[in-house]
């Protein structure tokens, strides 16, 4: 069998439907305002978003109140329009002139160090203006730094605020629109170290410190700027997050996000490990803000899932790690439970296969692998899933475009120089183990921490993907259920299902998978193997593709 990836590609550059432009509601371009539509014009957001009213249960505005469409030039919260291969992310290109951006005697680079709000100003130390340069001249990054409180209170008069997870190096909220709550973003708020030491970080190098255990809170600027970029590359793929916005803030935290942080802590002592920010950072503090698409719960969220759901979850989420695995050399390398997430692909019809379909499964299939649409397996159920977190990630920018120069053109190649897994989860640790004695069997103890992670190891793809399956088996149960309502021949189909994920896992479950699966290992080739030996066909991956790209119509 001809390998299926060899040949075909799943990312949107090959889909007819990625040339069109959705048309975005009304409410979508008011929340791009709120966010920072025009560049100098803060006042005539506040003036729209005050015009805002409720017409038949829907959002409207004037059309002299909406804000312009967003240029290609500053398409944040279009990034899932563009093509996969956009050009590279460092060549900011120039802004369109717009009424309310003309000529003035203050220079751009002055306003970006010095910018005068109602509120008060936003001063930069001079070495703060050198750290932040290379985030603020990114295309996917508002180019001023404004007030924190600010910033704050324009989501809060707005968006109903709560907190909805944190890490070691970020706090994550969740906004739900006040009037339209279907409109729903998620912030990552990332604090700074402008150390000195810091400072002299750039975003393919650091010291060796392999065996230390970092205790460092904040990210340094290079590492924001490379997740950013990260974003933007996986932007343009299915299944990836989509960035709205980004902005560099400073200042106290706002009164309203500290009272979510309350309710978190109230709400889930076991997660809340993260001290007050209050208490972590001064009112100084400049903060990296990440704005994107809510893409639903974490797997460990999803509760006694049937045979439907885990078949679904495992490999929808291996097909689109191999698209991005083929396309860019993509790599996450902290693919954990918590950074995958599911929602429903239909809102408002369940997780999981319908009563309608799973009752009359045999009735009117011939069996899995004939080729007919309604013997396809994979997609029965109602989940979509979406990757998210790329902070230890690693990829090549346009890997695709430039076969015969990969080794040698290191610029493109951005990667998290540091010890990837040395505070790992216990609950993950075996994998982390794993990944560290593989990558080492690659390089020699002479080597920099930055030389074992430069390298492109798509093994740890597989190893990833096994501690997904192992825990999604878990969370079954060791006596899965039946879907309720599922005719004689369903329940042989699950029961069929649950034995081929065991075998899946019995065989990529190991310190090496790579003998097993063949190649490098890696999402691509286990997909191979998994059509070899009929764990999954290719008319499934066909449908899941198309469905993907019918959700663009």
């Amino acid at each position: 069998m001809q390998p299926l990836l060899e040949t075909k590609k799943y990312g949107r550059s090959t889909d007819k439907v990625y040339g069109k432009k959705r048309q975005l509601p009304q409410v979508r371009q008011a929340h791009r305002a709120l966010f920072g539509g025009a560049d100098n014009d803060e006042e005539e957001i506040e003036k729209s978003f005050a015009k805002l009213r409720l017409n038949g249960g829907e959002l409207e505005l004037s059309e002299e109140q909406l804000p312009k469409q967003p240029s290609e030039e500053d398409d944040g919260e279009c990034a899932r329009q563009i093509a996969v291969r956009q050009p590279a992310p460092d060549r900011r290109p120039a802004r369109a002139a717009t009424k309310s951006s003309a000529p003035s005697s203050t220079s751009k680079r002055h306003r970006s160090q010095d910018i005068h709000h109602r509120t008060g100003s936003i001063h930069l130390s001079p070495s703060e203006q050198r750290q932040l340069a290379p985030l603020l001249s990114h295309p996917s990054v508002h180019s001023h730094v404004v007030s924190f409180p600010a910033f704050s209170s324009r989501l809060l008069s707005k968006f109903d605020v709560r907190k909805s997870g944190e890490g070691s190096f970020s706090e994550c909220l969740l906004l739900k629109h006040k009037e339209n709550p279907s409109d729903m973003a998620v912030v990552k708020i990332i604090p700074f170290d402008l150390s000195e030491s810091a400072s002299s970080q750039t975003l393919g190098s650091n010291d060796d410190h392999d065996d230390q255990e970092s205790t460092i809170t904040n990210s340094t600027v290079s590492a924001v700027l490379r997740e950013i970029r990260v974003l933007s590359a996986l932007s343009a793929y299915h299944g990836f997050a989509a960035v709205r916005s980004c902005h560099v803030v400073r200042g106290p935290w706002h009164e309203g996000f500290l009272e979510a942080y309350h309710a978190f802590r109230k709400d889930h002592p076991d997660l809340a490990l993260n001290p007050l920010p209050s208490e972590r950072w001064d009112d100084k503090m400049i903060y990296g803000v990440i704005e994107m698409d809510n893409a639903g719960s974490d797997l460990e969220k999803l509760v006694k899932p049937s045979a439907f759901q885990v078949y679904d979850a495992f490999w929808m989420t291996t097909v689109l790690l191999a698209v991005v695995e083929r396309e860019l050399e993509f790599e996450h390398r902290d693919l954990h439970m918590s950074n995958i997430l599911y929602r429903e692909r239909i809102p408002g019809q369940g997780l999981d296969i319908s009563h309608d379909v799973v009752s009359q499964i045999g009735s009117r299939t011939q069996g899995h692998g004939q080729g007919h649409e309604s013997d396809v397996l994979l997609g029965l159920s109602n989940i979509k899933i979406t990757i998210i977190d790329y902070t230890m990630s690693r990829l090549r920018l346009h890997a695709g475009d430039n076969e015969n120069s990969r080794d040698e053109d290191d610029q493109d190649v951005l990667f998290n120089p540091d010890s990837v897994w040395s505070n790992t989860d216990p609950k993950h640790a075996r994998t982390g183990l794993r990944i560290h004695r593989l990558v080492s069997r690659h390089h020699t103890h002479e080597d920099s921490v930055s030389s074992k992670w430069h390298a492109h190891i798509p093994v740890t793809t597989t190893l990833w993907l096994a501690h997904i399956l192992h825990q999604l088996l878990r969370q079954a149960g060791s006596r899965p259920r039946h879907v309720p309502g599922s005719s004689p021949q369903a329940k042989k189909l699950q029961t069929r299902i649950w034995k081929q994920l065991r075998e899946v896992l019995e065989t990529i479950d190991r310190d090496d998978p790579t003998p097993l699966i063949g190649g490098g290992g890696g999402a691509v080739e286990l997909l191979n193997t998994a059509m070899e030996k009929s764990w999954i066909c290719e008319r499934d991956i066909q449908v899941f593709k198309d469905r993907l790209n019918d959700e663009l119509l």
